[in-house]
């Protein structure tokens, strides 16, 4: 039996709710990447939400108050939700109503009155389901790992009823709970912690609290308010065995983090967190003033694939806990979360600006010469059909490898082993060392290291290599380069790629050195300033860029968003030309 906790629902009552929110009715003009996202009619104020996940059956159970304004005279409104949760209640402002479900919608029948305030109230339950970005079966997600929401770019629905666009932002005020052996973290300002035993109200200076690993019974429940305006898509909790520090900084800040005791390096996901306030006074000089009282991070243990700049606390699985992107997530709480996409097809915008940040980071730890490193590895990428320059190792090998299915005894055809080394040494077929006949994967990976140091990892190195191991080429990227707005949602990973992170990244480069860090900082803080808590797009972050500049910068953007049938990207201004970069490269 899962336990509600009367205490968070009471605490909720007796807190203001924020009903300043940018409007919804923009919605109306469906998203060019995710048309069903998001809904017309409305505008949320605030979600309050008690959740309850148990680890038997994986069940999820959740009540639900959506504060909205309908923008409407209307007899129903529409809702991002999934059918596969049953309703057990449902009204607005007390009163039962009629309702419909299909797949993601949830259309209620009501009589809603322009301008006026409205609460949804409801009760669902049942199994999760699961599914995130790169996995959207939820098949590799196993139960007993606890989970993290995984919402960009459109995925809240599964969890809660909502307004799944980042058009429509709003408060939280909301509790978490999950079986003692397990801890509810997630985004704002924490403000309860209930155990099995005894009730916690935090102060807000300092509080730590480790992992139980031999808590089995009973419930934990975590109560936090999320006070800033913030999209669906933003919007996180996790279930795991986190270990939590709540600390106040000196400028009055509250840092909490959590990291998992799962996690493959608890002592560098530690450090990393300490870490933040330093990042955040690094980007602050370019973006302005850290938008939050609230910062740090959840550190999980599991491998979801993407970290999330989820708002004020960022998600970090094994695989990201890097500094260099802590200095991405952290950018995006300006960029992504302060402002955020009018829509899902300027996603440059804020990967480019987050790209962007971690070379700002490279600058502050190793100079100049480590920021124009950084970019220019960015570029060369780009420019050589995602080139990559490594030294090899054992590392490259076993990424090869793994990214490929084969049984353990197949064997290579000898010709194509050679060609597929030339390909990624870039050397001549006759300086490859090879034995002879078919070669093993092992082998032929023996093979590339004893032929070359460095291999290049480009479209035109994959292509051979995957025909060896009997994959399809028709995916991979030739060397034609797709700008950052020419991209398409046809397929999730190309969406989420190169294009966008890379590109977009170089279209801040090229403003800074063209305009110079004065002019670039004061054009960047005002297109934030003028649009914090709402939304940007590519008109009106050329429109801030041509007015603070005084010059027409038009068509200098635009060159580095749409590269046109050539594919030529414009030349890396300061540092180096697209044929100087194509050159190094050429055999």
């Amino acid at each position: 039996m899962v336990r509600k906790s009367g205490l968070s629902v009471m605490l909720f009552l007796l807190l203001p709710l924020v009903v300043s929110s940018a409007s919804a009715q923009d919605v109306c003009v469906r998203d060019t990447f995710f048309p069903a996202a998001g809904n017309c009619g409305y505008d949320v104020q605030d979600y309050q939400l008690t959740m309850n996940w148990t680890l038997e059956n994986d069940h999820w159970d959740v009540s639900e108050v959506v504060t909205f304004v309908s923008e409407w005279d209307t007899d129903e409104l529409q809702f991002d939700f999934t059918d596969s949760l049953e309703i057990t209640a449902l009204s607005i402002d007390g009163a039962a109503v009629d309702y419909d479900r299909e797949k993601t919608k949830l259309t209620v029948h009501y009589n809603f009155a322009h301008d006026t305030e409205y609460k949804l109230y409801a009760a669902f339950n049942g199994k999760l389901m699961w599914g995130e970005l790169f996995d959207p079966e939820g098949k590799d997600r196993k139960a007993e790992d606890g989970f993290c929401m995984l919402n960009e770019p459109t995925n809240a629905w599964r969890y809660y009823i909502c307004n799944d666009h980042p058009k429509d932002k709003a408060t939280y005020h909301y509790s978490f709970t999950v079986p003692a052996s397990y801890v509810p973290a997630g985004v704002g300002r924490l403000v309860m912690i209930e155990e099995a035993n005894e009730t916690v109200i935090l102060p807000g200076k300092s509080y730590v609290r480790d992992w139980d690993p031999e808590a089995s019974e009973g419930f934990v429940t975590f109560t936090y308010i999320q006070d800033t305006l913030t999209a669906p898509y933003l919007f996180t909790v996790c279930a795991g065995a986190f270990d939590m520090k709540m600390k106040t900084l000196e400028n009055g800040k509250v840092e909490l983090d959590f990291v998992d005791n799962g996690h493959k390096d608890q002592k560098l996901a530690w450090e990393l967190a300490d870490l933040t306030p330093e990042v955040i006074s690094t980007l602050e000089s370019f973006f302005g003033k850290y938008p939050y009282e609230d910062l740090g991070g959840i550190f999980a243990k599991t491998y979801m694939g993407a970290a999330l700049e989820t708002q004020g606390r960022s998600m970090y699985d094994n695989a990201t806990t890097t500094a260099s992107v802590i200095a991405h997530e952290t950018t995006h709480q300006w960029m992504g979360d302060l402002i955020s996409l009018s829509d899902w097809s300027d996603l440059w915008l804020k990967e480019g600006a987050a790209t962007f940040g971690q070379a700002l980071w490279a600058e502050h730890v190793s100079g100049k010469e480590g920021y124009e490193e950084n970019i220019r590895n960015l570029y060369e990428r780009l420019v050589n059909g995602r080139t990559e320059i490594k030294e090899v190792d054992e590392t490259i090998v076993d990424s090869l490898k793994d990214n490929n299915t084969y049984a353990a005894d197949t064997r290579f055809d000898h010709d194509t082993a050679v060609q597929t080394i030339a390909n990624f040494c870039q050397i001549d077929r006759d300086q490859v060392q090879l034995k002879d006949g078919d070669v093993t994967i092992d082998e032929w990976g023996e093979g590339l290291a004893a032929s070359c140091d460095t291999v290049y990892l480009n479209a035109r190195s994959y292509f051979p290599f995957f025909e060896m191991v009997g994959h399809s080429t028709e995916t991979i990227s030739d060397n034609h380069s797709i700008g950052p707005k020419d991209m398409t949602s046809d397929d999730i990973k190309t969406l989420y790629g190169a294009e966008v992170y890379y590109g977009g990244s170089i279209v801040y480069h090229s403003l800074r050195y063209k305009l110079g860090d004065e002019t670039f900082k004061e054009a960047l803080q005002t297109l934030i300033s003028e649009n914090k808590w709402g939304n940007v797009d590519e008109e009106k972050f050329i429109e801030v860029f041509n007015r603070v500049s005084g010059e027409n910068m038009t068509d200098f953007i635009k060159s580095y968003l749409y590269y046109g049938e050539l594919g030529h990207i414009p030349d890396l201004v300061g540092i180096e030309t697209w044929e100087e970069t194509r050159a190094k490269f050429e055999r």
